[in-house]
């Protein structure tokens, strides 16, 4: 792929396409489907070029309910509860309204939430494809609260990896993350230092995935890990570091 660049149509902004093109779901997810990686059962469904942005306008785009009856069908592989994605963004901030999804009769607004909030992102500078979509199988974990739209608040990481090596492992939910929340959670000091918790075993473990999942992706990335009610991590999200979060006190970078 060569590096080219594009102009954002509404600010102006220079994208670099192919390091946008690495943060999609379509370029990782099957990286780590086929290293054996464990994640969340996954479908991914192209729209066949119906226009999703009629949506915002109320109108249903011509081919919509070939694409719509493709996800469902997808849903009634992975089952109820589910989750509901493009290749760039969940928008799990609107949990309930956008990438969870537990009946049919959810699944056009929701996708129509997730869409206006990639246009929203696109305005701001952030790429904007909503092409490419996938169902994804929903992980049942053990929240210690809730926030964002009702959204379980578990324990994550984020490590971050440059040409095979290790660069740091970190919570994935900083305190300034709940700034809004915090005053409704009883025991909210608590809950935040278990969140953030890991035993020498764990960052062990989760390095050690980290690192194999480094010797097949080249270069800086992000990747996030979520673990399960048996306490079993997988691998739900990657995106090239240079998108992704980073704990500006850290020191390793």
């Amino acid at each position: 792929m060569t590096n080219t660049k594009s102009v954002n149509p509404f600010i102006g902004e220079q994208l670099d396409e192919e390091i946008e093109a690495k943060n999609n779901l379509t370029y990782w997810f099957p990286i780590l489907e086929k290293i054996k990686m464990r994640v969340p059962k996954t479908i991914i469904v192209h729209t066949g070029g119906v226009d999703l942005l009629k949506l915002l306008d109320g109108e249903i785009p011509e081919g919509y309910m070939q694409f719509h009856k493709r996800l469902l069908d997808a849903i009634k592989q992975i089952g109820f509860p589910c989750f509901l994605r493009s290749g760039m963004t969940s928008d799990k901030h609107s949990w309930k309204n956008s990438c969870f999804i537990t009946a049919e009769s959810d699944l056009k607004n929701h996708l129509r939430t997730i869409i206006e909030t990639s246009v929203m992102a696109n305005i701001s500078g952030y790429p904007f494809d909503i092409s490419f979509w996938a169902i994804r199988e929903f992980i049942k974990t053990e929240p210690l609260f809730y926030a964002f739209e009702e959204m379980p608040i578990t324990k994550e990481r984020r490590i971050f990896i440059k040409n095979g090596e290790v660069l740091c492992n970190h919570p994935y939910w900083p305190d300034e993350a709940f700034e809004s929340y915090k005053h409704k959670i009883p025991d909210y000091e608590a809950k935040l230092k278990e969140l953030q918790s890991l035993t020498e075993d764990e960052e062990r473990e989760l390095n050690l995935m980290a690192k194999y999942i480094g010797r097949f992706f080249k270069g800086f990335w992000s990747v996030d890990f979520l673990r399960n009610i048996d306490g079993n991590w997988f691998c739900t999200d990657m995106a090239t570091g240079e998108r992704s979060y980073h704990y500006s006190d850290c020191k390793k970078f």
